[in-house]
């Protein structure tokens, strides 16, 4: 069990920031296309196998190495790379292992002031991989589309492109408010609102979005004035245009 947590701990260090240079040893694709739902495995090896993909994902994206230049590599590799991230996710989605089903769940509903789903899970380690799905589901799905944002229909492609953003981030913060007691859960919420709150349209949503920030920060010590401030400051252009 503690070799498990400390190996967790470990790869959550290198994802917590994404402009430090890679310093994981990431070797091929074979690691990241590994994907084996009907497995004798636990949630911490579920999770892990999570982390390890997401740094396949953060490294693909952003990637860099010690010296902190980008590193430039053969197509062919590239584009094998991007498969087998892209295989990771759609297995998830489409083969999740059956414990990391829900104990309870229910839609979030912004008529009665909901505007985040209730999940509950059986343990921490659950929620912080599912959050890290999200996270990640935010960042290909930018990376996807920063390619393809000029010409007829981009327009079109940038809308689906923010309310795949809110859906992931409202996700997030679902999985941590059930959860609102871990520390981590919260936290990784509060980085999926400082990375997608600006694309939050609806006024209530806004006031759900700050009122999370408040909870993390009044739970937790959390600062999170300066990124409230932020937002605040995004949704007001937006409105004025």
């Amino acid at each position: 069990m503690l070799s498990k947590l400390s190996s967790m701990l470990n790869r959550r260090r290198q994802l917590d920031s994404l402009a430090s240079p890679f310093r994981l040893p990431l070797y091929g694709t074979e690691d990241c296309s590994l994907f084996e739902p009907d497995s004798v495995a636990d949630d911490f090896d579920w999770a892990n196998r999570i982390l390890v993909w997401c740094a396949y994902v953060v490294k693909f994206c952003f990637g860099a190495n010690s010296e902190g230049t980008v590193e430039t590599e053969d197509p062919k590799i590239r584009a094998d790379q991007w498969k087998a991230i892209e295989a990771f996710q759609h297995n998830w989605d489409t083969h999740q292992p059956p414990h990391f089903k829900p104990l309870a769940y229910q839609e979030r509903n912004p008529e009665m002031g909901e505007y985040f789903p209730t999940v509950w899970h059986a343990n921490d380690c659950q929620v912080l991989a599912l959050q890290h799905i999200e996270l990640m589901r935010i960042v290909l799905a930018v990376h996807g589309a920063k390619n393809k944002r000029l010409g007829i229909g981009a327009q079109a492609a940038n809308q689906v492109l923010e309310e795949t953003l809110r859906e992931s981030t409202r996700k997030i913060c679902g999985l941590a408010i059930s959860n609102r007691k871990d520390q981590p859960s919260m936290v990784t919420a509060g980085v999926g609102v400082s990375l997608c709150g600006e694309y939050f349209r609806d006024e209530g949503e806004q006031k759900a979005v700050v009122s999370f920030m408040d909870m993390l920060e009044t739970m937790h010590a959390w600062p999170t004035s300066s990124v409230v401030d932020a937002l605040r400051t995004a949704w007001s252009t937006h409105t004025k245009v």
